[in-house]
């Protein structure tokens, strides 16, 4: 977060032609800040898995809910629109993506852990 913060500092600074020059910025790091306040791995998938991340709440959650509708088969939809990691390199790139490693997807993730979770009680 703090390169992020950072960076609209910087942005802050500069003159309004600067500014104008560079007028995505401020969108591209709230963009950033929203899916880090997700998963940081979804701004780069080489950031460790936090056990206190909004991902592994979700996780909790589903299984928590799957337990207490058990006995109905109830139906659990998850939705967010940043789902997965950068494939290419990003245009204003201030996690240093490698694109080596295999993309991390939020689905995946949560798809995973609750199936584990749900086979592990």
């Amino acid at each position: 977060m703090q390169t992020l913060i950072k960076e609209l500092e910087d942005y802050n600074k500069l003159t309004g032609k600067e500014k104008k020059d560079k007028s995505a910025l401020p969108l591209v790091v709230f963009s950033k800040a929203k899916q880090a306040a997700i998963d940081l791995r979804l701004l780069n998938p080489t950031f460790p898995d936090n056990p206190d991340s909004k991902t592994n709440k979700v996780v909790d959650n589903v299984l928590r809910l799957y337990k207490e509708s058990d006995k109905d088969k109830g139906t659990q939809l998850i939705f967010c629109d940043s789902y997965q990691s950068p494939s290419e390199t990003p245009k204003m790139d201030l996690f240093d993506v490698d694109l080596s490693v295999p993309q991390f997807n939020l689905y995946n993730d949560i798809k995973e852990k609750a199936y584990q979770g749900r086979y592990s009680v």
